[in-house]
């Protein structure tokens, strides 16, 4: 049976400032760290951890710059920079030793690890080591890692499909040709869609890790390799052609090759088991921070709901009030932007996103029905947190699942501020459920277009969907390709969750969702869409 895959973040203060590793963890015993492939994160490594989770403790960081964790904040880096990120990762959850399995990029860092921290590693498991010499190495240093730059139409998310399809067929991907062909099919659209968020996530950073994997010599780290070390690769993978490559190792290493990806993948669980880690420490509690800090963060904490994400900055003080910041639906805490950073500069805040959306987990079960689990999951993440009591900032759809929370709960909420809440007439509602596309993915990426051009005209029409004269935003328009950028990778995360939520929430404002909150004397402030909350709230304050 297998066993339950969490996550967490650390907070990391070493060689590259502070900085927080979001990692998985699954099962008890001795530690073996586990390591993804570029530009993929630790989501990936999910059934594996899930496997070996039942005789050890299986921990997967997202490499710095790519999944959730923070970069290391340079323009280049070695793979022995990242190894030695990951000993800073392991000093901050108290794992003495581990056992080091990678996949690609990750078995690479696995191996500079065992190279330059013997100390720290039992054993090295490497499932493909790419070994390059110049003749192929400059070329790919010049043209397997352009830059992401958002174009103003979209373009770059057809680039970015197409880049990963053809991974999947040649390698590298931009050398087509039949010497460079992959026997193995093409993955399924729905795979691409994953593949494709995990290189979004790391948009600005995809290249660091794969440019040190690109100069890191193999070869010389296994000559010298001092910990017990299995490399080894399938006859699908690309990287099997180079184990004859490697050339002499030392007497702790064995290269061999395997029969097939399940060979390989139990031939390396083998190795680490043979040469266990020390088991590690407890996880700490979601919401633990370094003393003093203040900064925003992010926290995953488990409700029975879904394990929800958020950012948050401290704890209120005395005669403080948390401001509770709340998205729509295809949104996430990520889409306030600038003034997330800008209100918890002066107040405590706490920014969740709701189940299905951003980085939270999909709902356990979904029999409440998509308010009411929203509902249910953000009490929780106000208890988790210890606030009994805060003022609410919601816009657009958010504003109206802001009130069916405080009439859910009124005694929690000392006011509501709304800024552009809907109030649809009966038309409009029909409109709205009419805009509703199935949620398709494309074999060609087409659906990425739809994506952007949802978000992008929802800035310039009002709704989005409807682009007649009535509905142009005669406002100056927030074009901007990152933030573009962002609310599009949100509204991707969110992709079969938002519709049910905001069909539900059609149905609230079908009613009026303010009388039962104005009626209890909740407090609700109003302001017209566009209007910016840092600005506003600042001119509220007594």
């Amino acid at each position: 049976m297998s066993v339950p895959v969490t996550r967490h973040y650390a907070t990391v203060d070493g060689r590259f400032g502070r900085r927080q590793v979001h990692y998985r963890r699954a099962g008890q015993g001795p530690a073996v760290l586990l390591l993804h492939q570029s530009p993929q994160s630790s989501r990936e490594l999910e059934p594996v951890m899930a496997e070996w989770g039942r005789w050890c403790t299986a921990i997967a960081p997202d490499t710095p710059g790519y999944g959730l964790s923070d970069p290391l904040g340079v323009a280049e880096a070695s793979l022995d920079d990242f190894a030695g990120a990951a000993v800073e990762f392991l000093d901050v959850i108290g794992v003495g030793r581990a056992a080091a399995y990678g996949f690609h990029t990750g078995g690479m860092i696995g191996v500079a690890l065992g190279h330059r921290h013997p100390d720290r590693i039992t054993a090295v498991a490497c499932n493909g080591l790419m070994v390059m010499d110049d003749a192929e190495r400059g070329p790919i240093l010049a043209d397997y890692l352009p830059p992401i730059e958002p174009r103003w139409d979209g373009g770059h998310l057809a680039w970015a499909w197409a880049r990963n399809r053809e991974q999947a067929i040649f390698f590298p991907w931009h050398w087509p040709a039949l010497a460079r062909r992959m026997d193995f099919p093409m993955p399924p659209p729905a795979h691409q869609q994953q593949a494709l968020l995990e290189l979004l996530r790391a948009a600005d950073t995809y290249h660091i890790a794969y440019r040190g994997a690109f100069l890191f010599d193999g070869p010389a780290a296994l000559r010298a390799m001092a910990v017990p070390t299995v490399v080894t690769a399938s006859p699908l993978d690309p990287l099997s052609a180079h184990l004859v490559r490697i050339g002499p190792v030392a007497p702790t290493v064995t290269v061999e090759a395997a029969p097939a990806p399940d060979a390989a993948l139990a031939r390396l669980a083998a190795h680490v088991q043979a040469h266990p880690g020390t088991e590690p420490p407890p996880v700490p509690p979601a919401l633990a921070r370094p003393a003093g800090d203040t900064a925003l963060r992010r926290a995953v904490i488990p409700t029975p709901v879904a394990a929800i994400h958020l950012r948050w900055n401290r704890r209120p003080a005395a005669g403080e009030l948390a401001l509770l910041l709340l998205h729509a639906p295809g949104a996430s805490g990520a889409c306030w932007g600038e003034a997330l950073g800008q209100l918890a500069a002066t107040r405590p805040v706490v920014a969740p996103d709701l189940p299905g959306h951003g980085e939270s987990g999909p709902l356990v079960h979904a029999s409440l029905g998509r308010v009411a689990s929203a509902i249910a999951a953000t009490l929780a993440t106000l208890d988790a947190l210890g606030l009994e009591r805060v003022q609410v900032l919601a816009d657009g759809w958010g504003a109206t699942f802001a009130l069916a929370l405080a009439a859910a709960a009124p005694g929690r909420f000392t006011g509501l501020h709304l800024i552009g809440r809907p109030e649809p007439d009966a038309a409009a509602i029909a409109a709205w459920r009419a805009s509703f596309a199935p949620e398709t993915i494309d074999w060609h990426g087409g659906h990425l277009l739809r994506y952007w051009h949802t978000v992008r005209d929802g800035r310039l029409y009002h709704p989005w969907f409807q682009r007649d004269r009535a509905s142009i935003r005669w406002e100056e328009p927030d074009l901007d390709g990152r933030r573009l950028q962002r609310d599009v990778l949100e509204l991707m995360k969110a992709a079969g969750h938002w519709q049910e939520l905001q069909s539900e929430l059609l149905d609230l404002a079908a009613a009026d969702p303010a009388a039962p909150v104005l009626a209890r004397g909740i407090p609700v402030r109003e302001a017209a869409a566009g209007t910016d909350p840092a600005t506003w709230l600042a001119a509220l304050a007594p």
